[in-house]
């Protein structure tokens, strides 16, 4: 079979409707915190059970780990579409290290695995973390792709990008402020072979074009990457933007983003640099964010028919950037 033809065994009329169950600690505790004194392990396997076969029926796919999957012979003549998670508990996770421990129970050559149609697999990444660290995890996941091409059947990777308290950052700041500046900032962007803008518009123009096009223009940036708004693209009374929508901003800051994009794409083509722009729509973080607003009743409501907000996470955007 090919992998597009296992690939559309796991959808359902054209759409991926999976059902996962949270595979071990967390969810164990909730059940026996619920049955108290009498509770054993069977209690848990017989709770995912009920869900699996009153949820997972009218699924597209459903996300098996493998002590659930090995708990009732009644899965294997399940007829939906199964994936399988070929991973250890997270809370088994050695919180320095971070590698994904494999299943303990389940052979990689188990015939077993021949019912499922994918295998999924996760692990914490963090470019900087300690090489050693990250090739143990390279090796690790190209282990598990191999068992994928074996059985032919796609590879489910998740990676989960982490922040470790183990890498060490040197970051340094320098002063700008309307024209004035550290003048080490000039050597640093001749230096540099990443370039990102995230400073708004100011007095009407683009500070950094204002004052180091012309360093940039002869820098060694591989990537430079300029931060603007959805706000260019203005009122389209409903309709969905994207990026080949006509821009015809009306607020004060969306003329001055349109006009600072214009200014970085001519300055890409002028002298052929490799310049690119990012719209950025409404930014929350885990701090910022509208639950905090209305615990601290600052919150605005918006009460509008036909009205659309557009959010990102600020931890979306630097992996975004990332890629």
């Amino acid at each position: 079979m090919s992998k597009r033809d296992h690939f559309n065994q796991l959808l359902q009329n054209g759409k991926f409707a999976a059902l996962a169950i949270d595979q071990g600690t967390s969810l164990k505790d909730i059940v026996k915190e619920s049955k108290g004194a009498s509770f054993t392990t069977a209690d848990y396997f017989l709770f995912k059970k009920q869900i699996i076969l009153n949820l997972g029926i009218d699924a597209s796919s459903v996300l098996f780990d493998y002590d659930t999957y090995l708990s009732d012979p009644c899965f294997r003549s399940f007829e939906t579409s199964k994936i399988i998670a070929y991973e250890d508990d997270a809370y088994n996770i050695d919180n320095k290290s971070r590698i994904t421990l494999l299943p303990k129970i389940l052979d990689h050559n188990d015939e077993i695995l021949n019912d499922f149609s994918a295998i999924k697999f996760f692990m914490y990444f963090n470019p900087d973390s300690d090489p050693i660290i990250n090739n143990k995890k390279f090796k690790v996941i190209k282990h598990v792709g191999q068992i994928c091409k074996n059985l032919d059947i796609p590879y489910l990777f998740e990676p989960l990008l982490y922040y470790d308290e183990g890498t060490v950052i040197d970051y340094q700041s320098y002063l700008l402020k309307d024209e004035n500046y550290d003048h080490t900032i000039i050597s640093k962007i001749k230096e540099s072979d990443h370039i990102l803008v995230s400073i708004p518009p100011i007095k009407g123009s683009d500070i950094v074009i204002k004052l180091f096009s012309k360093f940039i223009s002869n820098s060694k940036a591989k990537w430079i990457t300029y931060l603007s708004a959805t706000s260019v693209y203005g009122n389209h009374d409903g309709s969905w933007v994207n990026e080949n929508s006509i821009m015809k901003p009306t607020s004060k800051i969306g003329i001055e983003r349109l006009k600072a994009e214009k200014s970085w794409l001519s300055l890409k083509k002028k002298y052929n640099l490799p310049v690119q722009v990012f719209r950025l729509s409404g930014i929350y973080s885990n701090k910022n964010n509208i639950l905090v607003r209305l615990n601290l009743g600052t919150a605005k409501l918006v009460n509008k028919q036909n009205h659309y907000f557009s959010r990102i996470h600020v931890e979306d955007i630097g992996n975004i950037l990332f890629k």
